[in-house]
């Protein structure tokens, strides 16, 4: 069975967010129409599993191997 850690709320994953979109803008650059901070570390105060979510919008997916 697969053990799953659900932590306090922690400041560091707003930052860890941020410096990790900071490198998700410099690879895809102007294929970004936004992106986002989702799932429970984005909530203030909930407990989670201390993994960032992020969601990208891109202008087109197709293009996106071109990045890689």
């Amino acid at each position: 069975m697969r053990k799953v850690e659900v932590h306090t709320f922690n400041e560091g994953w707003l930052e860890s967010y941020q410096e990790e979109s900071k490198v998700l803008i410099e690879v895809f650059n102007s294929e970004i129409v936004a992106i986002e901070h989702i799932g429970s570390t984005s909530v203030k105060g909930m407990k989670a599993k201390p993994i960032n979510d992020i969601m990208i919008t891109v202008n087109d997916i197709n293009r996106m191997a071109d990045h890689g």
